[in-house]
């Protein structure tokens, strides 16, 4: 049966994330004749062609086999040793292909995320006014973009149930046997979000903006 290996390949060596020694994961790909005659000599496994069990032209090695896991455990070892820039440096300058797994602050500083206006403002009715990710993909006839916030719990009931064919007076009959329930901000914040996730920030001025009770009582 398939099973899921995470970030790490258990297939190729050094074809993985690897941890830095500023705690950063950083993308590596030796694997290809060109990548692994560059690489290996750089990772203290050898040189292709002049070291034996490396001939010349290698591709690399399964992760199951004795030279793939020296070579795995090379790579992960000299990237321990290095912090990400300085090991970026050194891949791109040998032509090793590589990417760090991009955290927020580095997602916010770089130029093509501004440039591609990947990074966007909207207001959210819960939680105000907030910055992240926008949509990826832009196309130039049918430009996409951010219409509304997330919806709050059955925020959409009547909209829903209407296209379905069911009158307001039937509606109005469900929410009356509370089979059906919307949610405002505040009651969405207040039994799902906060207590599932913590997710205030500056919790009182964000209680106050949104109509919830401060302090927070138990229930």
């Amino acid at each position: 049966m398939p099973y899921r290996t995470g970030n790490h390949s258990d297939l190729a060596a050094c074809f993985s994330f690897y941890t830095t020694k500023d705690n950063k994961q950083l993308f590596v790909a030796i694997n290809g004749p060109g990548p692994v005659e560059k690489g290996y000599p750089i990772i203290g496994v050898g040189t292709p062609g002049v070291t034996p069990g490396l001939p010349k032209g290698i591709p690399g090695f399964p992760l199951n086999t004795p030279m793939g896991q020296k070579a795995d455990q090379a790579l992960t070892d000299f990237c321990a040793q290095h912090t990400c820039a300085e090991l970026e440096e050194i891949f791109n300058k040998a032509g090793i292909p590589n990417q760090r797994a991009y955290e927020p602050g580095d997602i916010e500083n770089d130029p093509q995320y501004a440039e591609r206006e990947n990074l966007v403002e909207w207001e959210d009715q819960i939680f105000g006014e907030m910055k992240g990710i926008g949509i990826t993909n832009r196309f130039k006839n049918n430009p996409s973009k951010i219409v509304a916030s997330a919806p709050c719990f059955g925020e959409h009931n009547r909209e829903v149930l209407k296209d379905f064919g069911y009158t307001d007076e039937e509606i109005d009959a469900l929410y009356k046997k509370g089979e059906l329930v919307t949610w405002t901000p505040a009651d969405t914040a207040r039994i799902r979000h906060l207590p599932d996730w913590g997710f205030f920030w500056d919790t009182e001025r964000q209680c106050e903006r949104i109509g919830m009770e401060w302090p927070l009582k138990d229930e």
